[in-house]
């Protein structure tokens, strides 16, 4: 038996390299022309395709060159191993995206240059912008490279040539609005109350003022401005850049109370008045007059029965009194002590001279002192 030992002479056509004008175009190679060896032939890419010809796909950059691989083996097992490069070079890009700013009306626009772009006579250059969805009018768009009348935001763009497309966005920018700050000082207190208020806006050039009083101003300027409230009022100053559409609206409260003597017993109470502010003036209370009688006959004759000190604007009395030998016979705190003459064992004292002594506390808060003696008659 002869055996003939074949080596690997597989011949066959495979392109070194292939090119894609777009970064998202698919393109498919083939091995072609195969000779010298026999069938059947598998193919294994580095892909994981096991087809011939089979789709090489781009890496998504403009710019890039990729190998991909192929092992190919024929019937008699053996393998073969080889590259094709993918050569991505898109032209199409964009040069230049330009954004004009948005007042507080819809003023702003949006523009794009591209370069490199690729044409024929069947097909020229195509440009879409339009709004994000969840944006102001989503799914609005036009056909044109530029777009004006546009309110901030973000604006896509596409554009499309002869072999490929490219897409973008750009956000249209605000102008500085006006900002409204007002504060005031103070914002509380008694009728009629003189506030300060202080304008610190921003981004603006008038100033209307509403005090909520009655009475209002328009001013040009950033001055702190008074005024006198006599009731609670609600301040608003609306800031303006000089477009009727483009302003600002802020408020400040002013609590406003009716100040005076709530003291119902003062001369110069304010049954109106909310809050005390210190002014009660509070009617003279006279000092106590009185007299200590200097005998009485406590005989039961009601007709002066009791020792006791007759007078107005007393408030509290102490009084004691005392037999000549320095025992206590009868003391007593109150209004309005009376003595009936008889000792603390409950019996009339016998006729003579006593001795007294008092503390008095009037109305008006006056202390006084005193003593003296009395007789005893029956």
């Amino acid at each position: 038996i002869i055996l003939y030992v074949n080596q690997a002479s597989l011949t066959y056509t495979l392109p070194n390299q292939v090119t894609a004008d777009c970064r998202f175009d698919t393109t498919q190679v083939a091995v072609t022309n195969k000779a010298n060896r026999v069938a059947p032939y598998t193919y294994l890419w580095s892909t994981g395709s096991t087809t011939n010809p089979t789709d090489l796909f781009p890496s998504g950059q403009e710019h890039d060159t990729i190998p991909y691989y192929v092992t190919i083996t024929d019937g008699c097992g053996f393998t073969y191993l080889d590259t094709v490069n993918y050569i991505i070079n898109q032209t199409l890009a964009f040069d230049t995206l330009i954004q004009g700013p948005a007042t507080c009306d819809p003023t702003g626009y949006v523009s794009a240059v591209v370069q490199g772009a690729t044409t024929t006579p069947q097909h020229g250059i195509y440009y879409t912008w339009s709004r994000p969805m969840g944006s102001t009018n989503p799914g609005e768009f036009i056909d044109a490279s530029v777009w004006t009348d546009l309110s901030g935001g973000y604006y896509y763009i596409y554009v499309e040539d002869a072999v490929c497309n490219i897409n973008d966005s750009i956000e249209v920018q605000v102008e500085d609005l006006p900002i409204a700050t007002l504060a005031a000082n103070p914002v509380s207190g008694c009728s009629p109350l003189d506030v300060t208020f202080t304008n610190s806006s921003q981004n603006a050039t008038t100033y209307f003022w509403d005090f909520g009083n009655g009475n209002s101003t328009t001013t040009n300027n950033l001055n702190s401005l008074n005024q006198t409230f006599t009731q609670n009022a609600v301040i608003q100053l609306v800031a303006s850049n000089g477009n009727p559409n483009c302003n600002d609206t802020t408020t400040v409260s002013v609590a406003i109370s009716i100040c005076g003597c709530t003291s119902p017993t003062a001369l110069n109470y304010d049954s109106t008045a909310t809050v005390d502010n210190g002014t009660c003036i509070q009617p003279l209370v006279p000092d106590p007059v009185f007299e200590v009688p200097n005998v009485f006959t406590p005989n039961g004759d009601g007709n002066n029965d009791f020792f006791l000190i007759n007078g107005t604007g007393i408030q509290e009395i102490y009084l004691v009194i005392i037999d000549r030998w320095g025992a206590i016979l009868f003391e007593e705190t109150s209004a309005n002590p009376a003595w009936d003459g008889k000792s603390q064992r409950n019996v009339y004292v016998v006729e003579g001279t006593y001795f007294y002594k008092y503390e008095l506390i009037g109305n008006s808060g006056l202390k006084l002192e005193g003593h003296g003696f009395l007789q005893v008659e029956y």
